[in-house]
């Protein structure tokens, strides 16, 4: 008898390490079950359904390359939950087929990044500190310190790349132009 395995990926993605229950999607938790239904020859078809906001960029394409492997050997269809958004869509989007209802919170491709700094308040409070660092962007994550202009500029270029990728990952895998794509992000 053949089988059509089903996994729930529920929750935000992130690095199991960074997920704060058994509860999440990471490339720890899902990319195993993938390996071992890719290995099934008794599983014919993966369907993948996905109900999360988001989350890493990194866990995304960690778990969008492990699809993509499981994809040689027998076909990956998502279902869509209630939402699949930003990191969510990410990971459905290289699939075979989608399904989702019409009602589904979908798509939000976009990237977003911050740094927070603490300079100002512990400054108010009175608390001191020192930064000791050896190197142009040594003190890039200080919590006391706002970043430059040219810190910003590279946070930016970092955040365009990982954007990119997003929308070529998107237009890869729906079969579309970059060009289509960014249509429909602008």
């Amino acid at each position: 008898a053949y089988k059509i395995a089903v996994i729930y990926a529920q929750g935000n993605i992130a690095p199991s390490s960074n997920l704060p229950t058994a509860s999440g999607i990471s490339a720890e938790k899902i990319n195993p079950i993938l390996d071992d239904l890719m290995r099934d020859n008794s599983v014919k078809a993966i369907v993948l359904r996905v109900n999360s906001p988001g989350g890493s960029a990194l866990i995304s394409e960690i778990i969008t390359a492990k699809i993509d492997a499981v994809r040689q050997h027998k076909p990956v269809v998502v279902s869509m939950g209630n939402l699949a958004a930003s990191g969510g869509y990410y990971i459905s989007s290289n699939a075979d087929y989608i399904v989702a209802d019409p009602f589904v919170i979908t798509g939000s491709i976009g990237v977003v990044s911050m740094i927070p700094t603490v300079g100002e308040l512990t400054d108010k409070l009175g608390v001191t500190h020192e930064t000791i660092g050896k190197g142009k962007y040594a003190t890039s994550f200080d919590l006391y310190s706002k970043l430059s202009a040219e810190e910003i500029k590279t946070f930016q270029a970092s955040i365009d790349k990982t954007y990119l990728e997003f929308k070529e990952r998107v237009a890869r895998g729906r079969s579309l132009s970059l060009d289509t794509v960014e249509k429909f992000v602008d």
